[in-house]
């Protein structure tokens, strides 16, 4: 988002929608590639054009309950998406073919709404429904994003992978936009306690952490800390949500 709180365009150059606000019709950029990193060579291999097609089964492959997403309710603002993941079994759910997700050629991309949402570049933009690769996770199944198998489109490609311990990032230099990309490579470090965290920070072993909430007035008091801190607002949305089979919230009346 811009600093207006605008969607800022990506992976599509341009969108439109009907004017009874249902079809929204998405151009993708012709310059976005999938590359797939060899970390024994440390090499990045070029390997086809980023498409419409990508999306289409990606945007799919969140709602189909066998994949098992925990987010595929965002998609239920799309038509068909609601009663596909939520169907009790195979034989009741709808085919994924009537989820309102069509690639009509390899750059346009077109959403079908259940009802008007001006808000949908909003949703269209996030990560359930970013393109993916469907040969790479036909191919690996469930290892399809260890590195050297993963194939990836943004600025950075994946070079190491230890499970609970870090992600190493190195740069992509086939990304579209790779000359503004300034950091060659990324190392994240993951880390259960926010506390230890800090105690990292502080002995010089990190160059970013968030402040746990217990040592905000430590840290604001201190001369030096307060310097290194940034706050910034952050646009969120939080929520309450009830189990609604269990008294008294099962009771539409409560």
């Amino acid at each position: 988002y811009d600093e207006g709180g605008e969607v800022i365009p990506r992976l599509a150059t341009e969108w439109e929608v009907s004017e009874d606000g249902l079809v929204w019709t998405f151009t993708l950029r012709k310059d976005a590639y999938w590359v797939r990193y060899d970390p024994e060579t440390k090499k990045v291999e070029k390997k086809r054009k980023v498409t419409a097609h990508d999306v289409e089964y990606a945007a799919k492959r969140t709602i189909n309950p066998e994949t098992g997403s925990g987010y595929g309710y965002v998609q239920f603002i799309i038509k068909n998406a609601e009663p596909v993941y939520t169907a009790e079994s195979a034989e009741e759910r709808p085919p994924l073919e009537s989820i309102g997700v069509k690639a009509l050629d390899d750059y346009t991309v077109q959403f079908t709404l259940e009802h008007a949402a001006g808000y949908f570049p909003c949703i269209a933009g996030m990560w359930v429904n970013f393109p993916l690769p469907r040969e790479v996770i036909e191919q690996h199944g469930e290892e399809w994003t260890d590195s050297g198998n993963i194939w990836t489109c943004g600025p950075y490609v994946l070079d190491t992978w230890e499970h609970d311990v870090r992600i190493v990032l190195v740069k992509n230099p086939y990304y579209y936009d790779a000359g503004n990309v300034s950091i060659e490579t990324v190392n994240l470090l993951m880390i259960a306690e926010a506390s230890t965290a800090f105690l990292m920070y502080e002995a010089g072993e990190l160059d970013t952490t968030k402040v746990p909430l217990e040592d905000r007035v430590r840290v604001l008091a201190d001369t030096e800390l307060s310097k290194q801190v940034h706050i910034e607002p952050m646009l969120a949305t939080a929520y309450i949500g009830f189990t609604v089979a269990l008294p008294p919230v099962n009771d539409v009346l409560v």
